[in-house]
């Protein structure tokens, strides 16, 4: 399940949690790659790419930075 939400900065984020299996998968790849950046990919472009700043389990948050604002998020 994921959810387009805005951080304390103003900056666009997506949330997100995951099952078992790709919790497990999500923590060990992010793990592994603290303060490499993950390109986030929608219809087969790469629409930003953040550095991940800490590793990620069930639950986390990918926040867009500078990458501009996804067409999804609108600011509440």
């Amino acid at each position: 399940m994921a959810d387009a939400t805005w951080d304390e900065m103003g900056r666009p984020e997506v949330s997100f949690t995951m099952n078992r299996q790709g919790s497990d998968m999500m923590e060990k790849l992010t793990g592994e790659n603290v303060g490499r950046k993950m390109a986030i990919v929608l219809d087969d472009k790469i629409t930003s790419a953040p550095v991940i700043e800490s590793k990620i389990g069930e639950r986390g948050r990918i926040t867009m930075g500078g990458y501009g604002i996804p067409s999804s998020c609108s600011k509440r």
